[in-house]
């Protein structure tokens, strides 16, 4: 996790498809921190998201969404697998 620039653009990058603890403890981070004015979630670098992923994605985002700071989900890809 970085802040980019003077204003407060704070970006986290994930890689591989595990989607933990890390991200939110990296968005609690940011929320207490008082630098972020917005939150940038890169990931380009993760082949897979499952439902789990997801939930993760919204614990992760949810307190820095109530905190004011608007996120960005960037590079996501969207693949169906059809069963």
């Amino acid at each position: 996790m970085r802040v980019i620039g003077s204003l407060g653009v704070l970006y986290y990058r994930i890689r591989g498809s595990l989607f933990l603890g890390a991200a939110q403890r990296a968005m609690q981070e940011a929320r207490t921190s008082g630098v972020a004015r917005c939150a940038v979630i890169d990931l380009a670098h993760v082949p897979m998201i499952d439902a789990t992923g997801i939930v993760n994605i919204e614990s992760a985002v949810d307190p820095l969404r109530r905190a004011g700071i608007p996120v960005i989900l960037a590079g996501a890809k969207i693949v169906s697998e059809r069963r």
